[in-house]
């Protein structure tokens, strides 16, 4: 059972299908958050769009023999090719699908569109870097800043659009520390991100955060954020009782990260901090259910 367990994790890792679980988990969150009906074909598109991000950005910087490759990633999808290309278009079909045959509203498509135009500039060369066309993750410490960037368009701001479409009125308070919140919180699960791949980074040019400012520095910064997100999480309103689902999942992070990332900079364990999208998400859910039911929080 354990060894199942494992191969199903390295599965979702390798396949970004952890990554794209974690996408809709945090729309899920942001439905529950602004106190919305839950709109899954949204939920869906979130998922199939991070997927396919995510796997033109491993396609785009693919070796050409990715088996002779150190990083267990790469030798994973050079193992299996097809199933790859298969998921990726699933992916795509799945969104066009809901693109077209459910006509999401002009603006929501609009909104995407632009998400997407600034989610391919991570990968495709229109910077001028170093005499060379780049993505914007070869700019000097930007690479975290434009994934948190993506992220709360396509998991905070998407679904507040289409609800607002709706005839939902929300306060802007409200809205602002969603984003917020949302933003420094996937910094918080992006930056060990790059204290583990320094090395890796290094090899291919990048300039990453920690490569610039050091390892030391960047985990002080890692430890203040989430304090930081503590306090934010503390305002949160008009749902007080989410508080508590925010403390927990920041606990859990601080802990996995300086025992897995920080200290044993553990590869595959680090990819745990996807999943812990999905358990604040869970954890918020039952946080909520059981005030509203007059349960024991």
């Amino acid at each position: 059972m354990r060894n199942l367990l494992r191969k199903v994790y390295h599965f979702l890792v390798n396949s970004n299908l952890l990554v794209s679980i974690a996408a809709s988990s945090q729309v899920g969150l942001t439905y529950l958050l602004i106190g919305g009906s839950y709109n899954y074909l949204i939920i869906l598109l979130v998922g199939c769009i991070t997927l396919l991000m995510y796997n033109l950005s491993i396609f785009l910087s693919l070796p050409k023999e990715p088996l002779k490759s150190p990083y267990t990633r790469t030798q994973w999808i050079g193992r299996n090719k097809l199933l790859f290309y298969l998921l990726s278009s699933l992916a795509a079909l799945c969104s066009v699908v809901i693109f077209f045959k459910y006509m999401l509203d002009f603006r929501l498509l609009l909104f995407l569109s632009l998400t997407g135009v600034v989610g391919l500039l991570y990968v495709l060369p229109v910077f001028r870097v170093r005499g060379k066309w780049q993505g914007a993750r070869q700019l000097p410490g930007l690479k975290v800043f434009h994934i948190a960037v993506v992220w709360t368009l396509l998991t905070a701001f998407l679904p507040i659009i289409e609800h607002i479409i709706d005839g939902l009125v929300l306060p802007e308070a409200l809205i602002y520390q969603i984003g917020v919140r949302r933003f420094l919180f996937i910094l918080l699960c992006t930056l060990p991100f790059d204290v583990r791949d320094m090395q890796r980074d290094s090899v291919y040019g990048l300039k990453t955060i920690p490569i610039l400012l050091g390892q030391r520095k960047v985990r002080l910064i890692f430890y203040c954020g989430v304090v930081i997100h503590a306090l934010v999480s503390l305002g949160f309103f008009p749902h007080g009782e989410l508080v508590y689902a925010f403390w927990i999942t920041d606990f859990i992070l601080l802990i996995w990260v300086y025992k897995y990332v920080f200290r044993e900079n553990s590869y595959i364990r680090s990819y745990l901090m996807d999943f812990i999208l999905v358990v604040q998400f869970v954890f918020a859910w039952i946080s909520t259910y059981f005030f509203c039911a007059g349960g024991f929080l």
